[in-house]
């Protein structure tokens, strides 16, 4: 739900910006989202998470290492992928 700020009741402004813990603008829009609260993934899946993650990055640390490209040839390489993907270029 969408609100201009402008448009809040006086009692309603009020009580956000207490929420909020400053005083709004009359130019801003107020987002009022509810969302279900996440679920904390288990320790252990986290972990294995991160080890999988890390392993990957060892990877291709060691790929760059071994491709004898200057760290700045390899950033130019991977701007280049990353412009690539965005703007189809």
């Amino acid at each position: 739900m969408v609100h201009n700020v402008n448009e809040l009741p006086a009692g309603a402004r009020s009580a956000v910006e207490t929420l909020v813990g400053h005083a709004l603008r009359d130019d801003q829009q107020l987002n009022i989202v509810a969302l279900d609260g996440a679920v904390e993934p288990k320790t252990a899946q986290r972990l294995a998470e991160w080890n999988e993650l890390t392993t990957m990055l060892d990877v291709m640390h060691e790929n760059a290492r071994q491709s004898d490209r200057s760290p700045q040839e390899i950033d130019r390489l991977i701007d280049e992928a990353c412009e690539s993907v965005r703007y189809g270029g």
